[in-house]
């Protein structure tokens, strides 16, 4: 399972996801977020979301090798 959110993966989404399916035990959860930590960053939307790996590319390239 993939989540994706665009703020801290700490307590989101992916959290409760990965929470409830630990139930179960073999579902793995990958999430996509901001790290837990203050973002020094300044720029626009695209240049953000790609300095946190959020663009497409890094998010599709993650998922291929979570396949691999």
């Amino acid at each position: 399972v993939f989540t994706l959110e665009e703020h801290s993966k700490c307590g989101g989404l992916g959290g409760l996801v990965a929470e409830i399916l630990a139930e179960g035990g073999k579902t793995k959860v990958i999430r996509f977020g901001i790290d837990n930590k203050f973002s020094d960053l300044c720029g626009d939307y695209a240049y953000l979301m790609q300095r946190h790996g959020l663009d497409i590319e890094t998010i599709t390239t993650r998922i291929r090798h979570a396949f691999g």
